[in-house]
């Protein structure tokens, strides 16, 4: 984005860029997400047909020989142990994603009320109209609202 064709402050181009930066980062960590979501629906689909395949259906309801083929089956075991890990990276990644999302609001609320100013239409009044609406074509952030 063209922050210098604005005549723009140094804190108020380094504020901008760093609202790119952090919508970009969310945006990452969405999209990490929604991979590993799609992941862990495979990996589930592989563990519950090879499952009932190779445990549920030579066990016939006995206990001890369903734990015992689980425990024999390593491929079943793997998928189990994998589908697991992808359930703990999928918390992690949910976590990073809450942080920044909370890191890009509170900064959309600080660069708002910086560019906060009376009704009355001046230069900076169509500077922070061309500003918002540059912000909100590039990271699809308002930031024209507090609220």
């Amino acid at each position: 984005m063209p922050w210098n064709a604005l005549n723009l402050s140094q804190d108020s181009k380094d504020k901008l860029n760093k609202l790119r930066s952090r919508k970009q980062d969310e945006t990452r960590h969405a999209r990490l997400l929604s991979i590993y979501w799609a992941v862990l629906i495979g990996v589930g689909i592989l563990f519950f047909m090879a499952f009932n395949k190779t445990i549920l259906v030579p066990a016939g309801g006995d206990a001890m020989a369903l734990l015992e083929l689980f425990l024999g089956s390593k491929s079943v075991s793997l998928l189990f142990f994998v589908a697991i890990g992808l359930i703990m990276l999928i918390v992690d990644q949910a976590k990073r994603l809450k942080k920044a999302k909370d890191k890009v609001k509170a900064l959309r609320i600080e660069i708002v009320d910086k560019l906060r100013t009376s009704w009355v239409k001046t230069n900076n009044s169509d500077l922070r109209d061309t500003i918002t609406r540059m912000v909100k074509e590039e990271t699809d952030v308002d930031i024209y609202y507090s609220s």
